[in-house]
């Protein structure tokens, strides 16, 4: 009898802490979900709009965070369609940019899009909107 008792107390403990680690991962998660959105957002504030004379010289400090107007011309997908992690060629004003996709979003060859990220002689994609 002593022995069915233990395992159901310890069984009631295991299941107690299992539901609780579960409530905490899923808080956890849903605060880094804020977050991300928060930083999404924030990079549209802090991005710098620079004439395409200015990146052609190398006037564009490296990790600043930039923006771009431009289609997307090609990309290193065999599908039509870019997904995150996905690379592509950027045509704004004759000037083409290769472009790192961290948007979970998809676009297209050929959709106008404003990129918004942070530059390193290329531009990686935190936040790409389709313009029109």
């Amino acid at each position: 009898m002593k022995r069915k008792r233990r395992y159901l107390l310890l069984s009631v403990l295991l299941l107690s802490f299992l539901s609780s680690c579960s409530s905490e991962m899923k808080g956890e998660s849903e605060r880094q979900a804020s977050f991300s959105k928060e930083a999404v957002e924030n990079i549209k504030e802090k991005a710098k709009h620079y004439s395409n004379q200015a990146f052609q010289d190398g006037e564009v400090p490296l990790n600043e965070f930039v923006q771009i107007k431009g289609t997307i011309l090609k990309s290193d997908s065999s599908e039509k369609v870019l997904k995150k992690g996905d690379r592509f060629i950027l045509i704004s004003e004759n000037s083409q940019y290769q472009v790192f996709n961290e948007q979970e979003n998809d676009f297209e060859v050929g959709d106008d899009v404003t990129v918004y990220g942070e530059y390193y002689g290329f531009l990686k994609g935190i936040l790409i909107e389709k313009d029109g």
